[in-house]
């Protein structure tokens, strides 16, 4: 599948419209619904229901929706990995809540940078659970809170090699 139909049918989830969503995306109006109808086309079913302002997912677009986050992800991961210098041995992913990222990733951040030179870490830093949830697996958002704690420990135990620990 084209992943333009999937980013037009997330911006159209999104922003509830088809016009909000051409407008994010710098297309006209026309170009997302011939693009929904494409996506249409090509499962066979209908994504959305109703009209604007009503606009809704009919079950099948509720079950794409999911799908939809994982290749968005997954495209954004194999962008960002296949841009990485040739010198970055490991690419780690943080998605994080506000209060998580300032009490217990950011006082390490710019020590691990320093010590790990050879590893690009990008870092997603939301309000919320449920909105980190859009961007992370579902899946992992409960459990993110145990994943940033292993991450840490991960990293210190990288640091050992060099005699020295992220203090929290």
């Amino acid at each position: 599948m084209d992943i333009e139909l999937t980013r037009t049918f997330l911006a159209i989830v999104e922003t509830g419209s088809f016009r909000k969503a051409a407008e994010r995306l710098s297309v006209t109006v026309s170009v997302v619904r011939a693009q929904m109808a494409e996506m249409e086309r090509l499962l066979d079913k209908q994504m959305f229901k109703g009209s604007e302002p009503e606009l809704k997912l009919t079950a099948a677009g509720q079950h794409f929706l999911p799908h939809a986050r994982s290749l968005m992800r997954t495209w954004t991961r194999a962008k960002l990995d296949v841009a990485l210098p040739e010198d970055i041995e490991v690419a780690l992913e943080i998605g994080t809540t506000s209060y998580l990222w300032e009490h217990l990733l950011l006082p390490s951040f710019f020590r691990i940078r320093k010590e790990l030179p050879k590893v690009a870490i990008k870092t997603i830093v939301g309000y919320s659970a449920s909105y980190l949830s859009t961007i992370l697996n579902p899946d992992l958002a409960g459990i993110m809170r145990f994943v940033l704690i292993a991450i840490i420990s991960l990293l210190n135990n990288l640091l050992l090699h060099k005699s020295q620990h992220i203090s929290l």
